[in-house]
Protein backbone atom coordinates (compact mmCIF):
# COMPACT_ATOMS: atom_id res chain seq x y z
CA UNK A 1 0.00 0.00 0.00
CA UNK A 2 1.28 3.21 -0.97
CA UNK A 3 1.62 6.64 1.50
CA UNK A 4 -0.41 9.11 0.22
CA UNK A 5 0.82 11.67 -1.65
CA UNK A 6 0.62 14.61 0.99
CA UNK A 7 2.44 12.22 3.87
CA UNK A 8 5.42 11.70 1.18
CA UNK A 9 5.52 15.77 0.28
CA UNK A 10 6.01 16.89 3.86
CA UNK A 11 8.76 13.80 3.94
CA UNK A 12 10.70 15.22 1.50
CA UNK A 13 10.76 18.60 3.68
CA UNK A 14 12.07 17.34 6.60
CA UNK A 15 14.50 15.20 4.65
CA UNK A 16 15.67 19.23 3.61
CA UNK A 17 15.45 20.34 6.95
CA UNK A 18 17.66 17.79 8.33
CA UNK A 19 20.15 18.03 5.47
CA UNK A 20 20.53 22.05 6.40
CA UNK A 21 20.53 21.46 10.32
CA UNK A 22 23.95 19.24 9.42
CA UNK A 23 25.23 21.58 7.03
CA UNK A 24 24.89 24.06 9.96
CA UNK A 25 26.12 22.19 12.93
CA UNK A 26 29.14 21.53 10.37
CA UNK A 27 30.48 24.86 10.08
CA UNK A 28 29.35 26.26 13.52
CA UNK A 29 32.04 23.43 14.68
CA UNK A 30 34.81 24.52 12.36
CA UNK A 31 34.30 28.09 13.70
CA UNK A 32 34.12 27.64 17.03
CA UNK A 33 37.30 25.11 16.34
CA UNK A 34 39.44 28.09 14.80
CA UNK A 35 38.04 30.19 17.35
CA UNK A 36 39.34 28.46 20.17
CA UNK A 37 42.81 27.46 18.09
CA UNK A 38 43.11 31.39 18.10
CA UNK A 39 42.68 31.97 21.86
CA UNK A 40 44.75 29.71 22.53
CA UNK A 41 47.53 31.17 20.31
CA UNK A 42 46.84 34.49 21.94
CA UNK A 43 47.40 33.10 25.44
CA UNK A 44 50.57 31.42 24.25
CA UNK A 45 51.78 34.52 22.51
CA UNK A 46 50.87 36.70 25.92
CA UNK A 47 52.90 34.00 28.02
CA UNK A 48 55.79 34.86 25.70
CA UNK A 49 55.70 38.41 26.25
CA UNK A 50 55.35 38.12 30.22
CA UNK A 51 58.26 35.77 30.05
CA UNK A 52 60.38 37.87 27.98
CA UNK A 53 59.22 40.96 30.17
CA UNK A 54 60.42 39.36 33.41
CA UNK A 55 63.83 38.09 31.48
CA UNK A 56 64.73 42.22 30.99
CA UNK A 57 63.61 42.79 34.26
CA UNK A 58 66.07 40.53 36.05
CA UNK A 59 68.85 41.67 34.01
CA UNK A 60 68.41 45.28 34.98
CA UNK A 61 68.04 44.31 38.07
CA UNK A 62 71.56 42.10 37.99
CA UNK A 63 73.57 45.12 36.33
CA UNK A 64 71.76 47.41 39.28
CA UNK A 65 72.81 45.12 42.43
CA UNK A 66 75.68 43.16 41.08
CA UNK A 67 78.00 46.11 41.85
CA UNK A 68 76.55 46.80 45.24
CA UNK A 69 76.90 43.29 46.41
CA UNK A 70 80.93 43.17 44.87
CA UNK A 71 82.16 46.77 45.60
CA UNK A 72 84.62 47.76 43.07
CA UNK A 73 83.07 46.05 40.29
CA UNK A 74 81.64 48.17 37.30
CA UNK A 75 78.07 47.42 35.87
CA UNK A 76 78.56 44.10 33.95
CA UNK A 77 75.47 41.63 32.61
CA UNK A 78 76.22 38.01 32.99
CA UNK A 79 77.56 35.44 30.29
CA UNK A 80 75.27 33.32 28.98
CA UNK A 81 74.59 29.62 29.20
CA UNK A 82 76.16 28.04 26.41
CA UNK A 83 75.67 24.92 26.44
CA UNK A 84 73.96 23.33 30.37
CA UNK A 85 77.08 21.59 30.62
CA UNK A 86 80.61 22.34 30.95
CA UNK A 87 81.09 22.07 34.48
CA UNK A 88 77.68 24.59 35.04
CA UNK A 89 74.44 23.93 35.68
CA UNK A 90 71.67 24.17 33.58
CA UNK A 91 70.85 28.13 33.89
CA UNK A 92 74.06 29.46 34.98
CA UNK A 93 76.18 31.73 33.31
CA UNK A 94 79.55 30.46 31.91
CA UNK A 95 81.85 32.81 33.05
CA UNK A 96 84.85 31.11 32.58
CA UNK A 97 84.21 30.16 28.80
CA UNK A 98 82.66 33.86 27.99
CA UNK A 99 84.55 34.21 24.21
CA UNK A 100 87.52 36.77 24.16
CA UNK A 101 87.45 40.01 25.74
CA UNK A 102 85.41 42.01 24.01
CA UNK A 103 83.68 39.59 21.98
CA UNK A 104 79.29 39.39 22.09
CA UNK A 105 78.46 36.38 23.21
CA UNK A 106 75.27 34.45 22.32
CA UNK A 107 73.35 31.33 24.80
CA UNK A 108 70.37 30.66 26.32
CA UNK A 109 69.07 33.08 29.24
CA UNK A 110 71.28 31.88 32.66
CA UNK A 111 67.78 32.30 34.48
CA UNK A 112 69.73 30.61 37.66
CA UNK A 113 72.31 33.05 37.00
CA UNK A 114 69.21 35.95 37.51
CA UNK A 115 67.77 34.17 40.31
CA UNK A 116 64.59 33.92 38.10
CA UNK A 117 62.17 30.42 37.42
CA UNK A 118 63.68 28.94 33.45
CA UNK A 119 62.11 31.13 31.23
CA UNK A 120 60.06 29.39 28.00
CA UNK A 121 58.50 30.96 24.95
CA UNK A 122 55.22 29.86 22.86
CA UNK A 123 57.11 26.60 21.93
CA UNK A 124 58.27 25.72 25.61
CA UNK A 125 61.35 26.22 24.20
CA UNK A 126 64.08 28.79 26.78
CA UNK A 127 64.75 32.11 26.24
CA UNK A 128 67.78 33.14 24.58
CA UNK A 129 70.01 35.85 25.09
CA UNK A 130 73.49 37.96 23.66
CA UNK A 131 75.55 40.26 25.27
CA UNK A 132 77.74 42.96 24.11
CA UNK A 133 81.09 42.31 24.85
CA UNK A 134 81.76 44.94 26.62
CA UNK A 135 78.79 44.65 29.17
CA UNK A 136 80.08 40.74 30.30
CA UNK A 137 81.22 39.32 33.29
CA UNK A 138 83.46 36.96 33.11
CA UNK A 139 85.98 35.55 35.29
CA UNK A 140 89.20 37.84 35.03
CA UNK A 141 88.09 39.81 32.14
CA UNK A 142 85.14 42.26 33.75
CA UNK A 143 84.23 44.96 31.40
CA UNK A 144 86.10 48.35 31.68
CA UNK A 145 84.52 50.85 33.82
CA UNK A 146 81.07 51.83 31.71
CA UNK A 147 78.51 55.01 31.92
CA UNK A 148 75.73 56.20 30.08
CA UNK A 149 77.86 56.98 27.48
CA UNK A 150 79.16 53.69 26.70
CA UNK A 151 77.55 51.73 23.27
CA UNK A 152 76.61 48.24 23.29
CA UNK A 153 77.83 46.44 20.20
CA UNK A 154 74.76 44.71 19.16
CA UNK A 155 72.88 45.40 15.62
CA UNK A 156 68.88 43.66 14.85
CA UNK A 157 69.16 42.81 11.16
CA UNK A 158 65.73 42.47 9.09
CA UNK A 159 66.37 38.88 7.58
CA UNK A 160 63.88 40.35 5.06
CA UNK A 161 65.58 43.01 4.04
CA UNK A 162 69.00 42.70 5.26
CA UNK A 163 68.40 46.54 6.81
CA UNK A 164 69.36 47.14 10.51
CA UNK A 165 66.10 47.28 12.45
CA UNK A 166 68.20 48.23 15.83
CA UNK A 167 71.45 49.98 16.47
CA UNK A 168 72.18 51.58 13.69
CA UNK A 169 73.79 54.66 14.79
CA UNK A 170 76.58 53.23 17.62
CA UNK A 171 74.37 55.40 20.55
CA UNK A 172 71.16 53.33 19.70
CA UNK A 173 73.03 49.94 20.14
CA UNK A 174 71.57 47.45 22.17
CA UNK A 175 73.85 45.58 25.10
CA UNK A 176 71.85 43.27 25.53
CA UNK A 177 69.02 41.16 23.55
CA UNK A 178 66.51 37.98 25.24
CA UNK A 179 64.93 36.24 22.28
CA UNK A 180 62.22 34.18 21.88
CA UNK A 181 63.22 31.44 19.43
CA UNK A 182 59.94 29.76 19.47
CA UNK A 183 60.13 26.10 17.66
CA UNK A 184 62.98 25.06 14.91
CA UNK A 185 61.83 24.59 11.79
CA UNK A 186 63.15 21.91 9.92
CA UNK A 187 66.60 20.82 9.62
CA UNK A 188 67.46 24.13 11.73
CA UNK A 189 70.18 23.68 14.13
CA UNK A 190 70.66 25.74 17.52
CA UNK A 191 73.83 25.04 18.94
CA UNK A 192 74.17 27.54 21.96
CA UNK A 193 78.25 28.10 22.38
CA UNK A 194 78.07 30.99 19.58
CA UNK A 195 80.76 33.98 19.83
CA UNK A 196 79.49 36.78 17.60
Amino acid sequence: MKAPRHIARRQRGVAVLLIMLGIILATATVLLANVGRDDLRTRRLENTRAALAEAKQALINYAVINPDANPGQSINLPCPDLDGGGGFSEGEAHTSNCGATGESMLGRLPWRTLGVPALKDAAATCLWYVVSGSYKSAAGQSASMLNADTNGQLQLMSLDTASVVEGLLPEDRPVAMVVAPMRALPAQTRPAAAGT
